[in-house]
């Protein structure tokens, strides 16, 4: 858990002198990514009103750990591969139970995603037609997430895309691995690409293996959402990229990188496209 405290803290102090700059009157905000319990000593911050926090799937994942499916089992299974995913986390809540339980409740209660003064706010992927499905229930408490069959729910599919982002299954001839090397079935779509046109290669976030080359499936293409010209900027976080915080579209930004001992921000003034110089890290 403290582990990512102090990169945190770092990424903080330029953002918090300027957001005293701006509390005089500026329409600004510091748009800030931070993975899971590491956030936990920032709760405050947002108990007092001078930050927000969007849920995340690493949250969501722990939920769903700790969450009975009836069956005497979990509704995220207790493998091997899911243990070994969480296992910092999980090892702080076996050793930290009273605040472990304090956060469990916490993340139930976070917003899925936000919208101010015309910025978006979300763990992973803005999907108009996601947003429109959960009727603007904002949390999973509000959704009742933890009932066996809630994942397969069209909110609970809303809440997937949302915090972990589209996903298609790869075509015959075409492999995939994650970070970890398991081999993969699918692959994460860049959602703010615009469908139309679009090869397969070029709209997903992984290096692949194989000849094969082709169009999107079909009926892939409502996965996508490119924002809109002047709908205002999106920031997510979740994908970690290795090069720093990077614009993938005029209007989108992603301050996720590097893992939790690099984090970064991004410092908005209100522009309408999102400007390189303004990320921090």
């Amino acid at each position: 858990m403290g582990g990512i405290s102090d990169p945190l803290r770092k990424i903080c102090e330029p953002c918090a002198a300027h957001h005293r700059d701006i509390q005089h009157g500026e329409d600004s905000a510091v748009i800030l990514e931070a993975l899971s319990l590491g956030a936990l000593p920032y709760r405050a911050m947002v108990a007092s009103g001078s930050a927000e926090i969007v849920l995340g799937n690493h949250e969501l994942n722990l939920l769903r750990w700790f969450a009975e499916d009836g069956r005497g089992g979990h509704l995220r299974p207790h493998s091997e591969r899911n243990t070994a995913q969480s296992a910092a986390s999980l090892h702080w809540f076996a050793t930290e139970p009273e605040a472990a339980a304090e956060a469990l409740d916490w993340f139930q209660n976070l917003p899925l995603f936000l919208e101010r003064s015309g910025a978006r706010f979300v763990h992973a992927c803005w999907h108009p037609a996601d947003l429109e499905t959960l009727a603007g229930r904002t949390t999973l408490r509000a959704l009742g997430w933890d009932v066996p069959g809630f994942k397969a729910t069209a909110e609970g599919r809303a809440v997937e895309r949302l915090l972990k982002g589209p996903e298609a299954g790869l075509p015959a001839g075409l492999a995939a691995a994650d970070a970890d090397g398991n081999q993969r079935h699918d692959a994460r779509l860049r959602w703010w690409l615009e469908p139309g046109g679009l090869k397969f290669r070029a709209a997903v976030m992984a290096e692949l293996s194989g000849s094969a080359e082709g169009e999107l499936p079909a009926g892939l293409e409502s996965y996508f959402a490119p924002p809109k010209p002047g709908a205002g900027p999106v920031f997510i976080g979740h994908y970690n990229f290795a090069n720093g915080p990077a614009a993938l579209h005029p209007q989108v930004a992603c301050v996720d990188f590097g893992g939790p001992q690099r984090i970064g921000a991004y410092r908005w003034d209100g522009e309408p496209v999102i400007q390189p110089d303004h990320f921090v890290y």
